[in-house]
């Protein structure tokens, strides 16, 4: 993204809860886990589905918003149109229910996670500077 170059194909139509979570989140649900003398298998996963398509954008959108210089063009695609073997189920989210009965523990919006990086990697809205690695 830093040098404009674009990502060639992003599937659209393929929804799932994202695996993308803050570390720290993760581990606060273990601990929180842990504590509570839980065990078994529990999908930590956002609530939130997204397709990898409106992902990228959101990543996208919250790092033009620090540093508006970076162009990423996105060219979309269908999971069918991917020359899989078998084909591929299009909604792939975790079921999370679980989990959400046995704590309560909040995780990140995925707004947050992107904005975060967007700041961690770009700079800041309000610093007037990015950063470049």
């Amino acid at each position: 993204m830093r040098r404009g170059v674009g990502v060639r194909a992003v599937v659209y139509d393929r929804y799932g809860f994202p695996d993308v979570l803050h570390v720290e989140d993760v581990a606060g649900v273990l601990i929180r886990l842990a504590a509570e003398g839980l065990s078994g298998i529990y999908h930590v996963s956002g609530s939130e589905p997204f397709s990898r398509y409106d992902l990228n954008k959101l990543l996208v959108g919250c790092i033009q918003a620090v540093d508006p210089a970076v162009k990423a063009p996105v060219e979309r695609c269908s999971l069918r149109d991917i020359g899989f073997i078998e084909q591929r189920p299009l909604n792939t989210s975790l079921a999370v229910e679980k989990l959400v009965r046995a704590i309560d523990y909040p995780l990140r919006p995925m707004m947050q996670i992107c904005r975060e990086i967007a700041e961690t990697e770009f700079g800041t809205p309000s610093s007037g500077a990015t950063r470049r690695n």
